[in-house]
């Protein structure tokens, strides 16, 4: 679809981050171009991939997405990256899509606040395996699947895995499950990125977070830990069953 028949929703900004993935970051590229309602930019902040591979790139969408820009310099990491693409923001609002990831129906049309989109999980062959939902006591979703105000507070660099979390933490104080769920279309996500390789740090880092940002509440989260991880799952099931009843 050429860019001048297409419709553009002027609140949101796409933040894209990339580390020499260019075939990922192409087919994220790919399903943004084909979307009737695009955003109002989409900023790629590249941390190191090859010179002609991003001209490349660029001249692939230049119809098709004209308000790509794309910015290849070295950062501290993928929050500090995400937190460069966020101040170059025009919009009100962001949307940070990751590379590899894509959109499917359309995720912007009639969106003018803060929500959540309908993630779609797939594996490493492609194979879709789920979706997600709201989850640990209604504080973490997928990040992808989430559309923040673009002047949320900036990633605290000093979680390595979980600054995503904090973030969300930050920016809805009541929680995801009041947040209204876009019916128009939403995002598909590939695992194997950086948090799900190093998932059991990342609860580390959630559980220091909690602490911090809701310390009530992280006594119930290290006790669901603690239940989930010494207690063999069939009596898990037996124990919730029997409380049900």
């Amino acid at each position: 679809m050429n860019f001048f028949n297409s419709m553009i929703n002027v609140e949101i900004s796409v933040v894209t981050i990339t580390l020499n993935d260019s075939k990922g970051l192409l087919k994220t590229l790919y399903s943004l171009s084909k979307l009737n309602v695009k955003p109002r930019e989409i900023i790629v902040i590249d941390g190191g991939t090859e010179g002609f591979e991003i001209n490349y790139i660029q001249n692939i969408f230049s119809l098709t997405l004209p308000q790509l820009t794309i910015n290849s310099e070295s950062d501290e990491g993928i929050y500090d990256a995400m937190n460069k693409g966020k101040e170059k923001c025009l919009g009100s609002l962001v949307h940070y899509l990751n590379s590899g990831d894509i959109v499917f129906g359309e995720p912007y049309e009639n969106l003018k606040h803060e929500s959540l989109l309908p993630v779609k999980f797939v594996d490493e062959k492609g194979n879709e395996c789920g979706s997600d939902r709201v989850k640990f006591f209604g504080t973490a979703y997928n990040h992808q699947g989430i559309i923040f105000k673009k002047n949320h507070s900036p990633y605290d660099l000093s979680y390595k895995i979980a600054a995503d979390y904090v973030s969300i933490l930050e920016s809805f104080p009541g929680g995801l499950k009041n947040l209204q769920v876009s019916k128009n279309g939403g995002v598909q996500y590939s695992f194997g990125g950086l948090s799900t390789k190093k998932s059991f740090y990342g609860t580390i880092e959630m559980i220091k977070a909690l602490i911090i940002h809701r310390p009530l509440l992280s006594i119930v989260a290290i006790l669901a830990i603690f239940f989930k991880t010494l207690i063999p799952r069939n009596i898990r099931r037996f124990l919730l069953k029997t409380i049900k009843n």
